[in-house]
């Protein structure tokens, strides 16, 4: 057994990520869910979601609802690669009451 290669361990990407795919990756990583864990709660292999989070393109239009509801955002913050997703209502903190 080779134990220089760990399997959990993902490929260094060769050339720079893509702005949807650095998008969708921040939106899964502020919701604290592995790639495994949104592939199991929408339905689809890890592989999808790798090559999504690699991907120029969105994902699948039927794809979009479920991975909203997993990331907890809305789609259209999904497709909006240049802003973030609207802030959920609730008490003001120090940092928003200043």
């Amino acid at each position: 057994m080779n134990t220089i290669y760990n399997p959990h361990m993902g490929r260094k990407l060769t050339r720079p990520r893509p702005p949807q795919g650095e998008h969708l990756m921040r939106l899964r990583e502020a919701a604290g869910l592995s790639q495994r864990e949104v592939a199991r709660l929408i339905g689809e292999p890890p592989q999808n979601v790798a090559f999504w989070e690699q991907a120029e393109k969105p994902p699948r239009g039927d794809v979009l609802p479920r991975l909203a509801w997993a990331l907890g955002v809305r789609i259209e913050d999904l497709l909006n690669v240049g802003a973030l997703p609207a802030r959920p209502s609730g008490p003001a903190g120090k940092l928003r009451k200043a």
